[in-house]
């Protein structure tokens, strides 16, 4: 009689232990309706996640809007620039991105680019081999706008007209008066004036991405096409790290470990078929050891806190000689510190974004479409931090966003075939 009480008081402890995320995934679940927004090219809370940016690839004069989270309200428009800087005839058509939210919420600042060229400059050069002609410039702007009333209180350049600059995301600094960018070329500017400060090449002429360790005054930093590499010590101006790689894919900090993803680069006779996995400890300049035996590794992520990292695994699957092979792709999660794998979960098809939240309690990954015809969805997945499935939803864009506290994500819905779009926001359970 007892076992039978204990059974069934379990069945609905035991449905509402396992089923806790699929609920409030379907009862907690915030809509927004946005009229006119194009393509969704970018989300961001503000720093107390009280309000949303929301901005699109747009044809017309409005870049994005504001809008309350509780209230589902729109607080302000985001207005486009109505000249070119260089006095050349304007065009709405831009491409839109990396919204940043200033520290104190009263600014926002984002990326963009529309038809402005440069100068005519030489086409680049690759593995040492000279490109014949010219071509012109290409330019980025950066926009400011007040986060209250949508006033769009700056515009300019990037990086000056003749530099070729391209897109990258940008931040402001902890005092709001810079901001940092970290793509060709990467610069400190003034968020007041725009005026260059610094230009971060990180002993590199021709640097194209940089990425900053300020606590340990080190620049990872590597050319545009991944071919040229090291980390820079800014102190006292040495090259502290050249390894010997193929092609620089991707490279990340996490605190005193740095994580770079080295691909075969085709180009390079008895280049490796596959990439790897190396970590370097900035304390003893040493690498420390690597995941092994994973194939292709893409999406390099650290865990905000824990000394995890997580990654993308792909290999193909040839059931037969003659059956067309799979690409078989998995999430593995990986403790550099005990240097073990702590958890995987298997993908359906390729990953678009992956993205802790700030707490790392949960991963949230976008799957692309199972076909190429914009007929099947994407998917949002959301895990927690011990690779359990909490929330799988059907999305349009591959845009999210997390809270800074961790408790909701926002992501693009739907697209309309009016121009519209739909933005929901859901309450992540801790």
């Amino acid at each position: 009689m007892k076992l039978r009480n204990i059974v069934l008081l379990g069945v609905p402890s035991l449905f509402i232990l396992v089923g806790a995320g699929y609920l409030w995934q379907k009862t907690q679940v915030t809509k927004i309706s946005v009229a006119n927004i194009g393509y969704f090219k970018g989300l961001s809370f503000s720093p107390d996640g009280k309000q949303l940016a929301i901005l699109g690839s747009r044809t017309n004069s409005i870049y994005g809007y504001v809008y309350d989270v509780q209230t589902r309200s729109k607080v302000c428009d985001l207005p486009a620039p109505n000249r070119n800087l260089n006095g050349s005839s304007f065009s709405y058509t831009a491409n839109v991105m990396f919204p940043e939210w200033s520290p104190d919420g009263s600014q926002i600042a984002a990326i963009y680019s529309n038809n402005e060229q440069g100068p005519k400059i030489p086409n680049r050069a690759f593995g040492g081999v000279k490109a014949a002609g010219f071509r012109p410039a290409h330019v980025t702007k950066i926009a400011v706008w007040n986060a209250q009333n949508g006033h769009l209180s700056r515009n300019f350049y990037y990086a000056p007209p003749s530099e070729d600059s391209w897109a990258g995301p940008l931040s402001f600094s902890s005092d709001g008066s810079k901001l940092v960018t970290y793509r060709s070329p990467a610069s400190v500017l003034d968020a007041t004036t725009g005026t260059r400060l610094q230009l971060i090449k990180g002993g590199m002429d021709d640097a194209f991405v940089c990425k900053t360790n300020e606590e340990w005054n080190l620049i990872a930093v590597n050319n545009e096409y991944g071919t040229r590499f090291h980390v820079f010590d800014d102190r006292t101006k040495k090259v502290v790290w050249k390894p010997k790689l193929d092609i620089v894919e991707e490279f990340e900090w996490s605190g005193d470990v740095l994580g770079v993803i080295d691909g075969p680069n085709s180009r390079v006779k008895h280049s490796k078929t596959t990439s790897r996995l190396l970590l370097w400890d900035t304390r003893t300049r040493q690498t420390i050891p690597s995941p092994t035996g994973y194939g292709n590794i893409s999406w390099l992520r650290f865990h905000p806190r824990e000394r995890n990292l997580c990654f993308v695994q792909s290999h193909w699957l040839y059931a037969s000689k003659t059956a067309k092979p799979k690409l078989m792709q998995e999430l593995v999660c990986w403790d550099y510190e005990q240097h073990r794998e702590v958890w995987r979960y298997p993908l359906a098809t390729r990953v678009e974004k992956l993205e802790w939240s700030p707490d790392g309690n949960s991963l949230a990954v976008v799957l692309a479409r199972a076909d190429n015809l914009y007929i099947t969805p994407m998917h949002l997945l959301v895990l927690d931090r011990y690779g359990h499935l909490r929330v799988d939803k059907n999305l349009n864009r591959d845009q999210f966003a997390w809270s800074p506290d961790s408790s909701q994500l926002a992501y693009a819905v739907e697209m309309l075939s009016s121009g519209g779009g739909r933005i929901e926001i859901i309450q992540v359970a801790k």
